[in-house]
């Protein structure tokens, strides 16, 4: 039991850790997509201005607030995986384990 609750652990570790970056790297492409749909869009008169704007809308309501939510459910995940890791560490001790080996005899 203790190898798989280690496993499952790590597990959720990772895929805790996936999440929290995910949601972090769209919401930092979400600053750096703008200049370059402005330069891409820059070419054709007063498209750059029109365009720009609704991928602004599009991402600040569209897709970064759905992401918080992606966030905190990382967070529990890797809090869940690190808790599942310390207990699979765990040795429980027998009552044979305490008691002192037997002295054999000399032969």
């Amino acid at each position: 039991m203790s190898l798989l609750s280690r496993l499952a652990g790590f597990g959720l570790v990772l895929l805790g850790a996936f999440t929290i970056g995910y949601a972090q790297g769209v919401n930092s492409v979400s600053s750096s997509i703008y200049p370059l749909v402005e330069k891409s869009a820059g070419s054709i008169p007063n498209l750059a201005p029109s365009v720009v704007g609704l991928v602004r809308d599009y991402m600040e309501h569209q897709a970064i607030p759905p992401l918080n939510s992606y966030f905190a459910l990382g967070l529990a995940m890797t809090a869940g995986g690190f808790i599942l890791i310390m207990l699979g560490d765990r040795k429980l001790k027998g009552a044979k384990a305490g008691m002192p080996l037997p002295s054999q005899p000399a032969q």
